[in-house]
């Protein structure tokens, strides 16, 4: 069984694209951003109906490049590279029944590959919606001894995100 969750994302980010250094229509940029992403998931233990599996994240980060082509006022992109998350996955208890709550906090590190379309709205601002999907690893978490109960926690998320942008720079 898998845990899915949904929650919330938000941050900044800072961008540089190389305009028509593949050719006039063509552009290749790097990014970067980090930002807030509260997912809460949760789902019956199967072994121990008192307890929940359960995964937070906290923050997420990424490094990419972005490859595209213009269409006049719009960018359409696919973007790659490195990315990180910061989760927190363990057993908790269900309310009042069992006395502990396991928890694993770490920052997964792994790749991130998506698209996306960027539009001017006009010379410094610009409006953007993306998707990339983000796999960062699993995180293993057990619980104490003398229990040898345990769960691997597969870190794989998409990310939705639209964003306003104002360009620096621009004359």
């Amino acid at each position: 069984p898998e845990i899915d969750g949904t929650g919330v994302a938000g941050g900044a980010q800072a961008s540089y694209n190389f305009m028509s250094i593949l050719g006039p229509r063509w552009f290749a940029g790097v990014e970067a951003d980090i930002g807030a992403l509260r997912i809460r998931a949760q789902m019956p233990d199967w072994f121990d109906q008192t307890s929940l599996f359960t995964e937070n994240t906290s923050w997420y980060g990424t490094a990419r490049v972005r490859v595209g082509t213009t269409t006049g006022p719009a960018l359409l992109y696919l973007t790659g590279g490195a990315a990180w998350v910061h989760t927190s996955v363990g057993f908790t208890p269900i309310a009042g029944v069992a006395p502990f709550a396991q928890l694993l906090s770490r920052t997964g590190t792994g790749w991130t590959f998506g698209g996306g379309t960027e539009v001017a709205l006009d010379a410094r601002w610009s409006a953007k919606i993306e998707s990339f999907y983000i796999d960062t690893g699993h995180s293993i978490s057990q619980f104490a001894p003398p229990s040898a109960f345990g769960a691997d926690f597969k870190d794989r998320f998409t990310v939705v995100r639209a964003g306003l942008n104002y360009q620096l720079g621009v004359p």
